[in-house]
C-alpha cells in the first residue's frame, strides 16, 4: 500500500507561478505589446553593439594574422592579449552576438533559430581551429585554460578535474 502524501508549500507555489506565466503568456503580448517590443528592441540593439565592438577589436588586433581559414598563417604568433587575453575566438562572438541581437531586436523566431545554427555552426569550426592551433602553438593548452571560446573565462573546470586526476595517479603511484 503507498504512502499518500499531501501537497505541501512547494506544490502550490509551483502551480500558481505555472499559473501566473501561462495567464502572462495568452495576456501580456496584448497589454504590454508596446513595452515588450521596445525592450526587446533596446536588448537586441545593446547585443549587436555588443557584438560589432566585440568584432572590431579583434578585426584591428589581428592585422596581418587574420585569414578565414582556421588552419594558422605559417609564420604567424599565437595572439593573447587585448581581447584574446579573454575569449579565443572573439571575431565568432562578435558575429554569433550580432546575429542573435538582430533576431532580439526584430522579435524574429526565424532569426533566432539562425542566430542558433550559427553559433553551431561556428562552434564546429572553432574546435577544429583549436586543434590546428594546437598543433602550430605548443603553448595553446595553457592558452586554453586561462581564455573562454566565446565569452571570457577559461576551461578551469577541465584544468582542475586533470589536477585532481594527476595528483590521485601520483598519490596510488606513492602507496604501491
Amino acid at each position: 500500500m503507498s504512502k499518500t502524501l499531501r501537497p505541501g508549500f512547494p506544490d502550490y507555489l509551483l502551480v500558481t507561478l505555472q499559473f501566473l506565466l501561462l495567464g502572462a503568456y495568452l495576456f501580456l503580448p496584448g497589454l504590454y505589446g508596446e513595452y515588450l517590443r521596445q525592450g526587446l528592441q533596446i536588448i537586441g540593439g545593446l547585443t549587436m553593439l555588443a557584438g560589432s565592438i566585440v568584432l572590431l577589436w579583434a578585426l584591428l588586433q589581428l592585422r596581418e594574422n587574420l585569414r578565414v581559414f582556421p588552419t594558422p598563417i605559417a609564420g604567424g604568433h599565437l595572439v593573447t592579449n587585448g581581447i584574446f587575453r579573454w575569449i579565443r575566438h572573439p571575431i565568432y562572438s562578435g558575429i554569433i552576438f550580432m546575429a542573435l541581437g538582430y533576431a532580439i531586436y526584430n522579435s524574429s523566431f526565424n532569426h533566432l533559430v539562425m542566430a542558433l545554427l550559427i553559433f553551431l555552426f561556428f562552434y564546429i569550426k572553432a574546435s577544429y581551429e583549436e586543434e590546428r592551433l594546437s598543433q602550430a602553438y605548443p603553448e595553446y593548452e595553457s592558452y586554453q585554460l586561462r581564455s573562454g571560446m566565446f565569452l571570457p573565462g577559461g576551461r578551469r573546470g577541465e584544468q582542475f578535474t586533470r589536477n585532481k586526476k594527476e595528483k590521485r595517479s601520483n598519490e596510488d603511484g606513492e602507496g604501491a
